[in-house]
């Protein structure tokens, strides 16, 4: 390498991709080599065509030695490359809390986004991969917004929220992650959502589209989750924006033991859903009890009128569950309502294979 660089070789002289010699030895950890080509001199923050320069590759692959001799000879910590990524970006989605720390200092842009238009920064990176508690900590205790949203209005506890990384999202609750922003309570796991509710969740937030994470959980089939906001005094009857309420899509998709448990919440049996989404699954009823793999209630208020003034039905029964259909009609006391065609429940119950329940009507 001596003898070349004493030969005249421009140091300085860049592949088809811009990549020059110095960009290759920290890219590959040669340590010594990077040493010699700074002292011919080589130009230290020359860029490839993605705007990276060498300190970017050694952050990369996580060369600290490299790292730490490009630092001493003036490398500059804050180059963004093409794509809005910084040496810091990079540290942080490698979850190297040591590189990290190099590239923080009192002029470092801790928020700095990758694609600007997304407004993704390091700490968004280091929820969506999960387990990096300890860099979420050296990045808020720099400077870094733990609270920032995404183009999407996602923050980091959203991120990690989604993705079920619990000890994350107590990391980020811990450093003053916002509980009540955009709409974090979109869980499917017990203990996170245990400790979203204990830091002071709101459990009737709605996220876009009007779901609150009751109707989120009862869509899902988590029937302990449902539980959790239950005792946290989360409303079972907020309205969705098509009409739907969490008991309802329960209902719609067959989670049966969810549909016990928000009755069992208070949720109203004979709270009007959305009429053309039952007018759809009045259509469907026929195939639902040929196919028999699921059950489909579909709770109405009987005193809700559509088209020439005819009351939607109320119900449709899945054999086997008398116990719930006597409560309902004990809660609905209107056995004789009828469908938009005129059909009653026990027309509906008589077309239902081995039906256990018509001693019920």
């Amino acid at each position: 390498m001596l003898t070349l660089i004493s030969a005249g070789a421009d140091v300085n002289q860049s592949n088809l991709v811009r990549e020059t010699a110095l960009f290759v030895a920290a890219m590959q950890g040669h340590n010594e080599i990077v040493s010699m080509l700074i002292s011919a001199p080589a130009e230290i923050n020359k860029a490839d065509d993605d705007g990276k320069i060498p300190l970017y590759t050694a952050a990369y692959y996580g060369n600290i030695d490299v790292l730490k001799t490009l630092i001493s000879a003036g490398a500059d910590i804050n180059q963004v490359a093409n794509d809005g990524r910084t040496p810091l970006y990079i540290a942080a989605l490698g979850d190297a809390k040591e590189i990290a720390l190099m590239f923080i200092s009192p002029g470092t842009n801790i928020n700095q986004a990758f694609k600007v238009q997304w407004r993704n920064t390091p700490l968004h990176t280091v929820a969506a991969y999960g387990n990096h508690e300890s860099i979420t900590l050296t990045l808020a205790a720099a400077g870094g917004d733990i609270n920032q949203p995404r183009f999407n209005g996602r923050t980091p506890l959203f991120i990690a929220v989604y993705y079920n990384y619990t000890e994350l999202v107590r990391t980020i609750i811990s450093v003053g992650g916002n509980v009540n922003q955009a709409a974090n309570l979109c869980t499917h796991n017990e203990e996170t959502m245990s400790l979203l509710i204990k830091a002071g969740a709101n459990v009737n937030q709605a996220k876009k589209g009007g779901c609150t994470p009751l109707y989120i959980a009862a869509q899902n089939d988590c029937n302990e989750v449902v539980k959790l906001l239950h005792a946290a005094n989360a409303d079972p009857n907020i309205f969705s924006n098509n009409g739907e309420t969490a008991l309802y899509v329960a209902a719609e998709l067959g989670n049966d033991d969810i549909v016990w448990s928000l009755l069992q919440a208070n949720a109203k049996p004979n709270i009007k859903a959305n009429v053309r989404q039952i007018d759809e699954w009045l259509n469907t009823i026929d195939d639902c009890n040929r196919e028999r793999t699921r059950g489909s209630y579909c709770f109405i208020d009987p005193r809700a009128k559509v088209k020439m003034n005819k009351p939607l039905i109320i119900v449709a029964i899945k054999a086997g569950d008398a116990d719930k259909l006597q409560f309902l009609l004990s809660e609905l006391k209107e056995p004789n309502i009828t469908d938009t065609g005129g059909n009653g429940l026990l027309h509906l119950a008589i077309n239902m294979i081995k039906n256990p329940f018509l001693k019920c009507l």
